[in-house]
């Protein structure tokens, strides 16, 4: 319910904005609560830990029966983390960007092997012969995308065909990355955050993609709710 309605109102407001400056009532709860604990889970989960409950607590004591505001806040939370988070909260707190990483390509094409001659100097060292069929490789290519404003270093899962992973790092800077692979495995699929430690993003459908689309998933959920359906029909038919 909170990322519905944070990314119906997304850009908006930043959150620093006074209440009745906010374009209407429908973005205040947006900024004021829904994107504010999504930024703090997003945030909890790239301090790792119990950094985030350890800030907050800290906070508390150092600020209890006094009248902080929000600079105070967003200072205790960097001291507690023992690095500087401005660049966090400038882009969160007092920016209206989005947050949206999406892999945007996964392609696989055969490598030919070499054929000819080998030479040393003038001379030729070997014959070059091609590749036994069996040992067909593959080039791979993964592309991801940072398609919001917002900046924040990311995880990749590249999955093989036989079922074997790696997980790249991204620190999600530029506006895409590209991996490449070459190996007797092509890639299956890749899904950027698998461990969804950034609920920020707006945009969760677009975090994963397979080299080949699948439909198993599309028929299982057409095969039950046409079931459903069917026995809705029976039952009204039935009245």
């Amino acid at each position: 319910m909170r990322r519905l309605s944070y990314v119906l109102a997304a850009q908006h407001d930043p959150l620093i904005r006074r209440a009745w400056q906010f374009l209407d009532r429908t973005s205040y709860r947006a900024s004021s609560y829904s994107k504010t604990a999504l930024m703090l889970d997003t945030l909890d989960a790239y301090l790792g830990g119990d950094t985030l409950r350890q800030a907050f607590a800290a906070y508390y004591e150092r600020w209890r029966f006094r009248h902080p505001e929000g600079s105070d806040l967003l200072a205790a939370l960097s001291a507690r983390a023992g690095q500087d988070l401005s660049w966090y909260f400038d882009q969160l707190v007092s920016g209206t960007g989005v947050l949206d990483y999406a892999v945007t390509r996964v392609d696989a094409d055969k490598v030919h092997a070499l054929v000819g001659y080998a030479f040393a100097g003038n001379e030729v060292r070997e014959e070059v012969a091609p590749r036994n069929a069996e040992e067909q490789h593959y080039r791979s290519e993964v592309v991801v995308e940072r398609l919001g404003s917002v900046v924040m270093p990311v995880e990749i899962q590249i999955v093989f065909e036989d079922g074997s992973l790696t997980a790249e790092q991204w620190d999600g800077r530029d506006r895409w990355k590209r991996y490449e692979y070459t190996g007797a495995q092509r890639v299956e699929w890749a899904v950027v955050d698998p461990r969804r430690t950034m609920p920020l993003d707006v945009n969760w459908l677009n975090n994963s993609r397979m080299r080949v689309a699948g439909t198993r998933g599309i028929v299982r959920i057409a095969s039950r709710w046409g079931f459903w359906f069917q026995n809705l029909l029976s039952v009204l038919t039935g009245l």
